[in-house]
């Protein structure tokens, strides 16, 4: 089974601009599996939106459980083929949240703008897909989404006409679909861990340690990500706490804000050392 082959790790954390502003975390991000499919998502809400983080989290959730539904329902083996009928429920899903509210154009405007990057694996296919921007990798390849921060919402499409955006360009796209024995790795992340690409080879002064920033690869590289779960988040969570301490010596008082200026959530899927597979009838 998928889940005896693969295992799937989630971090976020809130980006420094965010915090500064005083801002929630906006992004979301959900995994869902039942042993023959493993879906995943996550939702970049929009900043400027008073309660995108509602939306996101709520969107990231539907996509990752709805992909696997639409797999298992309609016994397909590839997740490009169920592209067009996850979006269409998308749509409805949100419209029918919006349908309860007393102003829906509202409602559409504070929650529901937020993009979307996805994978969905079974035991032959591994596909991964987006609307609007982000980053993904594949086996440590990098592929970075980007929308000239105007990304295409899923929600532009509820209330067809009010936007003024091109709603046929608007599609949940499939950017890479390879056979699941193929698979080492695979990364989908907010727009935010552009700084991590950005920023990597940059040494950074955190309480008095000096470092070299790693890549976003890193993730996907090295095995301790992989045998301890919970070292995702300690990372992003100690690339982005802010911290000052104050050097005695020379009378200087050091601050640490933070190398994350947006919000960064991750989503690493890696396979897993043969040591720790077990009970897989081959």
């Amino acid at each position: 089974m998928i889940t005896d082959e693969f295992m799937a790790v989630a971090g976020t954390v809130i980006g420094t601009e965010h915090r500064r502003l005083g801002k929630n975390n906006q992004d979301g991000y959900f995994i869902a599996a039942n042993g023959y499919v493993l879906s995943a998502a996550i939702s970049d809400g929009c900043s400027s939106s008073i309660s995108s983080e509602v939306g996101a989290k709520l969107l990231s959730r539907f996509i990752a459980e709805e992909a696997l539904k639409l797999i298992m329902r309609e016994c397909v083996i590839k997740g490009s083929e169920i592209m067009e009928r996850l979006e269409e429920n998308a749509i409805k899903y949100m419209k029918n949240i919006l349908s309860r509210h007393q102003n829906p154009e509202s409602a559409l405007d504070e929650m529901f703008l937020a993009t979307i990057v996805g994978v969905i694996m079974n035991d032959y296919f591994a596909t991964i897909y987006a609307i609007g921007d982000g980053v993904y990798a594949l086996n440590g390849e990098i592929g970075i989404i980007d929308e000239s921060n105007m990304p295409n919402y899923p929600a532009y499409k509820v209330l067809p006409g009010n936007y003024e955006v091109d709603e046929s360009k608007i599609k949940l796209r499939l950017k890479r679909e390879v056979f699941t024995d193929d698979v080492e790795s695979i990364l989908i992340a907010t727009d935010g861990a552009n700084d991590l690409i950005r920023k990597a080879g940059r040494t950074i002064n955190i309480l008095g340690k000096e470092e070299k920033v790693k890549g976003l690869n890193q993730f996907e590289k090295e095995e301790k990500y992989l045998r301890n779960p919970t070292l995702l988040q300690k990372r992003l969570t100690q690339l982005n706490t802010e911290r000052t301490s104050i050097d005695w010596e020379n009378r200087e008082i050091n601050k640490f804000e933070g190398i994350l200026s947006d919000d960064t959530t991750i989503i690493l899927i890696k396979r897993k050392d043969p040591a720790q597979i077990s009970n897989i009838d081959r």
